[in-house]
């Protein structure tokens, strides 16, 4: 149900999010979308967790449907480590995905909760409704910040992002080039 992303058991983010961006300009250049789109449903899922932090962070996801009712047997659990530029290859995850968790459109209530110890300025809780009016082709990226980083970045509400996104596109519609990795100097 749930995949590390670390340099020893998966593609690091850098990997994912540059092979993604490579895949992406090399269709749009040639017309081959169809060969995007193919990479892009190798590599997304439908729930992604990533942690944007200097600090490990650890907690649960819990999803309900419209009436209340628990869509999952057991909290989607997570431990991610530190996001670290540096090393990009330590694996160590900073990154959760899972998968199989939709069976219908419709609107949810996603709830992620940190651990005490991972609080990011005191939030341990954000509840958020989502709606998926195509579940084959949207995906649920959920994202962990510094407060730092949201009080610089405008198009940030809160510590812990959730964002329903058809593809990479999405991510950088929404986020911009916060939720990119940082080129080496």
């Amino acid at each position: 149900m749930s995949t590390n992303l670390s340099g020893q058991n998966g593609p690091s983010r850098r990997q994912v999010l540059v092979g993604g961006s490579a895949v992406l300009g090399t269709a749009s250049l040639s017309g081959c979308s169809e060969l995007f789109e193919l990479i892009e449903d190798f590599v997304l899922d439908d729930v992604h967790i990533f942690n944007e932090t200097d600090d490990q962070r650890s907690g649960e996801i819990m999803i309900k449907d419209a009436d209340g009712e628990e869509i999952i047997d057991e909290p989607l659990t997570f431990d991610l480590e530190e996001q670290d530029d540096d090393d990009d290859d330590n694996g160590e995850a900073f990154g959760e995905v899972y998968e199989d968790i939709w069976e219908e459109d419709g609107e949810y209530t996603v709830t992620v909760t940190l651990d005490e110890e991972s609080a990011i300025n005191g939030t341990t809780e954000v509840e958020e409704e989502i709606e998926l009016t195509d579940i084959e082709e949207e995906h649920l990226m959920i994202y962990l910040f510094d407060q730092e980083t949201v009080d610089e970045e405008d198009q940030l509400d809160s510590v812990i992002e959730m964002l329903v996104v058809e593809g990479f596109a999405g991510v950088e519609d929404e986020l911009g080039d916060v939720a990119q990795p940082e080129e080496d100097e």
